[in-house]
């Protein structure tokens, strides 16, 4: 899986975003569904953006996150990004990543 890093031009501080497992989860729960993005863009992009910060940075609150997305530039860029980001790490948890090898195989018996 793929990562942003998000870097604050004035004191330098650096916020790597990815997703994993517990973020998707923690996205799903908020109520983030992928399908809905283009239905109601201000609550998944939202909760798309939040997610991302989960995994490497879970001190942040959400208002922090906010705060944070509002400064970045190219804002519109990002979120591109994110939801290729967000696909990939989709893929990889359903197993449909052929560049990530497995080491467990599974037959019906």
């Amino acid at each position: 899986m793929g990562s942003i890093l998000i870097t604050n031009e004035k004191d330098g501080k650096q916020y790597k975003l990815a997703f994993n497992r517990s973020a998707i989860v923690r996205m799903e729960k908020a109520g983030f569904n992928i399908q809905k993005i283009e239905q109601e863009p201000a609550t998944m992009i939202t909760l798309l953006v939040r997610g991302a910060f989960y995994m490497h940075n879970p001190s942040l609150s959400n208002d922090e996150i906010d705060a944070i997305a509002d400064q970045i530039e190219r804002g519109d860029e990002l979120i591109k990004a994110l939801v290729e980001l967000y696909g990939v790490a989709m893929m990889s948890l359903s197993g449909s990543d052929k560049k990530q090898s497995k080491n467990f195989k599974w037959e019906k018996c």
